[in-house]
């Protein structure tokens, strides 16, 4: 889900910005771990709800 996946990061430069060791920035090392958009269905409620459709 590449637009959660982009939001995640975006949030977590900035909660540990100055708190590590890496370049002028100190940024720390974090991963992002995403499930597959198939199975991800609170991003994609209108695949999944029949309320919705």
């Amino acid at each position: 889900v590449p637009r959660a996946s982009a939001s995640a990061v975006a949030f977590g430069l900035g909660l540990f910005s100055g708190k590590g060791s890496l370049g002028h920035g100190r940024h720390r090392a974090f991963s992002v771990v995403t499930e597959s958009r198939a199975s991800d269905i609170w991003l994609r409620f209108y695949d999944t709800c029949q309320t919705y459709k």
